[in-house]
């Protein structure tokens, strides 16, 4: 399992102990190069842990335990999608190196991402713990420990999928960045260096970096049906019921119908939840910041440029940018962009409202 289909300078070693821990938690995206005995067993050991889980979820629904039935339901139609969907996180990432080394990224950036990676794992730890332990004290687990166990395995994998899922779309999101950079720097000069296999070469720089522009968005389609069409969607459609849920005992609480020790466990359930499945939308809009700044650059230059030739070469620039302006959807139809979480929060509010006239909370 130590042995990387890529070498140690891969970016894939810097997500090695999250991919680690994903593996550990159910989610095969194919990244080990394993012997087929270790690679039936790794499948093996999927498919009972899904097996487990539909049982816990079935045994959660007759107990009434609706609220942990989502959290299960999402994982076991997690591990489903990633053994559906062919996984190209390896060629993503193979990709990503091949850009990393155009736009001269040098071994420090690793470093900071991979304090980034650890940074965003031990904040995940603490507030599991601190939610474990608001949780444990208001309902003690003595007769259902393993249900216990089972739930809060289930809620650390999905968060671990979702810091996964947030530290892949920050990588492009830096990437773009990088590029604008390396765009914007001496444009009185239309020339590009860079280093490979410990040769130097130069090229045009406005064809340079739109072939980089188009090789940065190759890269995100290779991901965008695994992680748009299944993991965000299947994140959106179960979190929204436990988001409306969590919000309705809150009600409860002010209203004196639960006692207040289940406010605490509520109160950090529904930032965490906000923070997982808002972040990948600011992520999105941050691409779409920068793209903006790209077009900017490129309009400020045809204006100014006078060689006829670099003018073209803006200007297809500028149009490719119009067609492929890194803004994604959900299958086609539902947008990931900054407008989903005010959507997300006015469907709360809707069935809140539901929920309190069904119940008669208010009398």
């Amino acid at each position: 399992m130590d042995n990387l289909k890529y070498d140690r300078g891969n970016i894939l070693h810097v997500y090695k102990p999250v991919l680690v821990l994903l593996y550990v938690c159910g989610f095969d995206l194919r990244i080990f190069k394993l012997k087929p005995v270790f690679n039936a067993l790794a499948k093996f050991y999927c498919v009972c842990l899904l097996g487990s889980i539909l049982y816990s979820c079935i045994v959660c629904f007759i107990l009434d335990m609706t609220y942990h039935v989502w959290s299960l339901l999402e994982y076991g139609i997690s591990i489903v999608v990633l053994m559906i969907y062919d996984s190209k996180l390896t060629l993503f990432c193979c990709k990503l190196n091949e850009v990393d080394n155009y736009l001269r990224v040098n071994r420090k950036h690793y470093v900071n991402y991979k304090n980034k990676t650890i940074f965003y794992t031990i904040i995940l730890w603490i507030v599991r713990i601190i939610y474990c332990g608001f949780y444990f004290s208001v309902f003690p687990c003595d007769s259902k420990i393993y249900f216990y166990i089972v739930i809060q395995f289930s809620l650390l994998a999905l968060d671990m999928n979702r810091v996964f899922r947030f530290l892949l779309l920050d990588a492009v999101r830096c990437r773009l960045t990088l590029l604008r950079l390396r765009l914007e720097e001496d444009p009185n000069y239309n020339f590009y260096l860079y280093i490979k296999n410990r040769r130097s070469y130069k090229e045009n720089k406005m064809r340079f970096c739109l072939f980089l522009y188009r090789t940065i968005a190759d890269m995100v389609d290779l991901i965008t049906p695994e992680l748009f069409n299944g993991a965000i969607f299947v994140s959106v459609v179960c979190s929204l019921p436990k988001l409306i849920i969590n919000v309705y005992h809150m009600l409860l609480v002010f209203e004196g119908h639960e006692s207040t020790e289940t406010a605490g466990f509520i109160v950090v359930h529904i930032c965490q939840l906000c923070f997982f499945l808002f972040s990948p939308c600011i992520v999105m809009e941050l691409y779409g910041m920068e793209v903006d700044k790209i077009k900017m650059f490129l309009m400020h230059r045809a204006i100014d440029e006078k060689d006829i030739k670099i003018k073209e070469d803006v200007d297809t620039f500028l149009r490719y940018t119009s067609l492929r302006t890194f803004r994604y959807k959900m299958w086609r139809c539902i947008p990931v962009n900054i407008y989903l979480p005010v959507e997300i929060a006015s469907l709360c509010t809707t069935y809140v409202i539901v929920l309190i006239n069904f119940t008669h909370l208010y009398g």
